[in-house]
C-alpha cells in the first residue's frame, strides 16, 4: 500500500516534470540536456518511491523505474503532438501525418525529427532549413535522450531496491549490518562494546 502511494505520487511528479519540459521546448529545449535535467526529479521519484515503499525487489524497482521515466517522456511527446498539432485542427494533422510517414505520435516524432535543426547552446537562430543530416541527428539524439532516461530511472530503481531492510528494526541498512541473525544482533552487540571497553583499558 505503501509503495502504491508513493509511486502514485512519483507518476504526478512526472505529469508535472512533462509539462515542464513542454513548456521548455520553444525557446530551452537543447537535446539530451533539458529532458534529462528536468527528469531529475522524476529519477529522484523512483528512489523515493523504492526506498520508502520498503521495496526488496530489484526487477519491482527496476519497473517503478521505467514507469515513472515512461510518463514523463511519453507524456512530455503526447502534450506536445497534442498542443502543437491537435489543437492547430485537422489540415496541421495531416501534414504532419503527410511528412511524418504514419498517424498519431509516431508521425509526430519523425515530423520533428524532419523539420527542426538541433538547436546549439547560445545559438537560437536557424536560418537554413534542416537537412537529411539533421534528420538523422535528430533521431539519434532522441534515441539518446530516451536511453539517457531510462537507464538513469532503472538503475536508481534497481540500487534502491538491493539494499536490506530490517523488519525487526524498520530501517535500511548495508547488508553486513544484518549479517547476524536476530536472537544474536543483541549478544554481538553487547560482546562488541566490552571488546571496545576492555580495549580502552588496556
Amino acid at each position: 500500500m505503501r509503495l502504491a502511494a508513493l509511486v502514485l505520487a512519483g507518476a504526478a511528479v512526472s505529469l508535472v516534470m512533462a509539462v515542464l519540459l513542454l513548456a521548455a521546448e520553444s525557446r530551452l529545449y537543447i537535446f539530451l540536456l533539458t529532458p534529462v535535467v528536468l527528469g531529475l526529479p522524476v529519477v529522484g521519484m523512483t528512489r523515493v518511491a523504492v526506498r520508502g515503499g520498503r521495496c526488496r525487489n530489484p526487477a519491482l524497482g527496476s519497473f517503478v523505474g521505467v514507469l515513472l521515466a515512461f510518463l514523463y517522456y511519453a507524456g512530455y511527446w503526447e502534450l506536445s503532438y497534442q498542443a502543437n498539432v491537435v489543437l492547430q485542427g485537422p489540415p496541421m494533422v495531416a501534414v504532419v501525418e503527410a511528412v511524418g510517414g504514419m498517424p498519431g505520435l509516431p508521425g509526430y516524432v519523425v515530423f520533428r525529427c524532419k523539420t527542426s535543426r538541433p538547436v546549439k547552446v547560445g545559438q537560437w537562430a536557424n536560418p537554413r532549413p534542416p537537412g537529411t543530416f539533421d534528420a538523422v541527428r535528430n533521431g539519434v539524439l532522441l534515441a539518446m535522450e530516451t536511453f539517457a532516461i531510462a537507464a538513469l530511472a532503472i538503475a536508481t530503481g534497481r540500487s534502491a531496491a538491493s539494499g536490506a531492510f530490517s523488519e525487526r528494526l524498520g530501517r535500511w541498512a548495508k547488508s553486513f549490518q544484518f549479517g547476524v541473525p536476530a536472537p544474536m544482533a543483541d549478544d554481538a552487540a553487547h560482546s562488541a562494546q566490552m571488546s571496545a571497553a576492555f580495549g580502552a583499558v588496556v
